[in-house]
């Protein structure tokens, strides 16, 4: 599998948050994880839809949070690409 590293912006209830995702291309789907909110993933079939659904994601994860009461974890992932050689 290969994995596309990015940082996609969080349309959340607090404006200005910014969580990293990774997207992962399998053979006939895309999978994107937030690192720094567990459970927050989306699967779609391509590339452009897992972007959009993640980010879709990311508010309502956010929001089900606030909704009850729990802390909202702060950004704090990065993502590098290493080369090899």
């Amino acid at each position: 599998m290969e994995s596309l590293h990015y940082r996609v912006p969080a349309r959340a209830t607090r404006a200005g948050r910014t969580y990293a995702v990774v997207i992962t291309r399998g053979a006939s789907t895309y999978c994107a994880v937030v690192p720094d909110l567990p459970g927050c993933a989306a699967v779609c079939r391509t590339r452009v839809d897992v972007e959009r659904v993640i980010q879709r994601s990311i508010a309502s994860h956010i929001s089900a949070l606030e909704e009850q009461g729990l802390p909202v974890p702060e950004p704090r992932s990065t993502v590098v690409m290493i080369p090899i050689d």
